[in-house]
């Protein structure tokens, strides 16, 4: 568990994809922040808002781990924003750890039952981070980004949510998702069967992709372990 919680601002999909296609086009960071800003500041007005909004975007697209960014910035490239969201989710998980805890927990509770609520998911993340008032603050500004996502739903009942479930059947961008679960999560290695059925997993299905396709992966290795065959991130 990281000591910071960092994202404590709610994102847009279109706040990522604005930043995402800066970075696609080889703009300077100090370019995509002037940009940012103009963008967040059409909905925002207040200046350490706007800035810690941004920051969470450059955090995602332009100081991220750089495997992790390099290749979503060239799949990025061959995708249409709409399809971009699993790329999004990946980058997310991999730059602020409390994200990729959020989604574990909210993953876990959807294996037992159709919808989430918020008082909930604060009270398993507490258990996690320590009751703060950063995080009281973050988790609302974090459920809001799950619904600009396109990845929970508000049900009619106040503070409950449904997912939302994507298909992805692109063997590339399973290869992120995969990486991205192996380096967020505590473990070394894992089976092909617990990173699809990872909680944080949740929003997607993956379609169409073996274990077979994501061992072309260059930042992935196969190795069998007694009986299984488990995958982990190279080097």
């Amino acid at each position: 568990m990281a000591e910071r919680v960092g994202m404590a601002r709610n994102i847009t999909e279109e706040y990522l994809n604005t930043v995402a296609n800066c970075k696609i086009a080889d703009k300077p960071l100090l370019e995509a922040r002037d940009i940012l800003n103009a963008l967040i500041g059409t909905r925002i007005h207040a200046e350490t808002n706007i800035k810690n909004t941004r920051v969470i975007l450059l955090n995602t697209w332009y100081r991220n781990d750089p495997w992790f960014q390099d290749t979503c910035v060239a799949l990025a490239r061959n995708l249409p924003e709409s399809e971009r969201l699993p790329l999004h989710w990946a980058l997310l998980m991999v730059a602020y750890p409390v994200f990729f805890d959020l989604c574990t927990i909210i993953g876990g509770m959807l294996e037992y039952r159709d919808e989430v609520g918020a008082t909930q998911i604060k009270e398993r993340i507490f258990e996690t981070w320590g009751a703060r008032t950063t995080l009281l603050h973050a988790m609302s500004k974090n459920l809001q980004t799950m619904k600009d996502m396109r990845i929970l739903r508000p049900l009619t009942r106040n503070g409950t949510y449904e997912p939302i479930r994507h298909v992805v059947d692109d063997k590339n961008i399973v290869c992120v998702l995969v990486a991205a679960i192996l380096k967020c999560s505590a473990h070394e290695y894992m089976t092909w069967e617990q990173i699809v059925h990872h909680p944080a997993m949740f929003p997607f299905e993956i379609e169409h992709v073996t274990q077979a396709d994501v061992a072309a992966c260059n930042q992935l290795l196969l190795e069998r372990m007694g009986d299984d065959v488990v995958i982990r991130l190279h080097g």
